[in-house]
């Protein structure tokens, strides 16, 4: 061993460790007007040439015991066309790190051009049904309906927002002007200008009352 001298200088060198790069698959979707702000959902992610399934926007990755949770930003209320982003992500670990070291976001890269994509809203389509009510007035020569207490029901044929009789300009008159009983009232539905909803039942109905 006296054949070596070892001297007290070190040398030291800068490695690097690359983010690894994730693509975003988002869900293809087109919703129905409710209300509610709709925003797409990260779907899933591919992460070395491997496809993950994404559930409630987060994924582990595979690599250790990372978790990756995606922010997402847009979105919209009203029918029409919209953006859905990822605005950031998260790293979280199921087990605590042995040394203490935890993953940081910075590990994982987006790939650019598949950080947002883009959906629409359509409009929830009305029915709407005389539900109840009573009338009656003393001969005038008119099909004029005075009196009443009608009531209506509305409701969304394709699970969107059910919205009130509010929506419609709703007009009723005796099928004729003459005296009677269970006379038959006709009433006619038209739906107010609003592009959240359409109205897809007949336009018309009757009731004898």
């Amino acid at each position: 061993s006296n054949n070596y001298e070892f001297g007290n200088s070190s040398t030291e060198h800068q490695y690097v460790i690359n983010p690894c790069e994730i693509k975003i698959g988002w869900e293809k979707k087109t919703f129905v007007y409710n209300a509610s702000n709709w925003k797409l959902n990260v779907a899933s992610i591919e992460i070395n040439n491997k496809t993950k399934t994404v559930t409630n926007n987060r994924v582990q990755t595979g690599l250790g015991n990372d978790t990756l949770t995606f922010s997402r930003g847009g979105g919209g209320i009203d029918v029409g066309s919209y953006t859905t982003e990822v605005t950031s992500h998260s790293v979280s670990v199921s087990v605590e790190p042995i040394h203490g070291v935890r993953p940081i976001a910075g590990n994982y890269k987006i790939v650019s051009g598949a950080t947002s994509d883009k959906f629409s809203i359509t409009p929830s389509k009305l029915e709407i049904f005389y539900a109840g009510g009573t009338t009656t007035k003393v001969y005038d020569a008119t099909t004029t309906v005075k009196d009443n207490n009608f009531t209506f029901t509305v409701s969304s044929t394709n699970f969107g927002a059910n919205g009130t009789s509010e929506l419609f300009d709703i007009s009723y008159v005796y099928k004729d002007k003459n005296v009677g009983n269970d006379k038959e009232v006709v009433f006619t539905y038209v739906l107010k200008q609003n592009a959240n909803y359409e109205y897809v039942g007949t336009g018309t109905e009757s009731q004898n009352k």
